[in-house]
């Protein structure tokens, strides 16, 4: 029997399960179906050793990435929703959905899963940040240099 779609909405809190067991935290701010389907997450530099019983407060200092995401860890469960989100996510500030939408998205990538699992592990030193054919593929999915870690592992 197939396991049953977890429901998750715009707003939520999940977990990113990481290589040393402990999680990081990303925000559903969006959900495009004519964008591949897309769930539209950010993804945050809190780090946090198990899943949270209620909401963290994320500073926007600690935004690393705001993507199209592959929704396939959100319905499976994998990526654990935790908590809805009270604070206001500002997504026009990031990314212009009405011109995307006029557009007919065409152009949008929509990233992996589990190319963010390991954008996540990267950022926290857990693999090589390098690791890729192009070596500076992690530098394009985060928003901007200085959200880089100085002292990433690099093979």
């Amino acid at each position: 029997m197939a396991a049953r779609k977890k429901k998750w909405n715009i707003g939520d809190l999940f977990t990113v399960p990481l290589q040393d067991h402990s999680f990081s935290i990303g925000r559903v701010v969006g959900f495009e179906p004519k964008a591949l389907n897309s769930a539209i997450c950010a993804f945050y530099a809190h780090h946090v050793d198990a899943v949270p019983d209620n909401e963290i407060i994320l500073s926007d200092n600690e935004l690393i990435s705001v993507l199209f995401v592959t929704r396939d860890l959100l319905d499976s469960g994998d990526w654990k929703v935790f908590s809805a989100s009270s604070n206001v996510f500002h997504l026009d500030k990031y990314i212009d959905l009405s011109s995307l939408r006029s557009n007919g998205f065409i152009g949008v990538k929509s990233i992996g899963s589990g190319l963010i699992i390991e954008l996540m592990n990267a950022y926290y030193k857990l693999s090589p940040w390098n690791d890729y054919f192009n070596p500076n593929y992690l530098d394009s999915l985060i928003l901007s240099p200085d959200k880089k870690p100085k002292d990433v592992i690099l093979k």
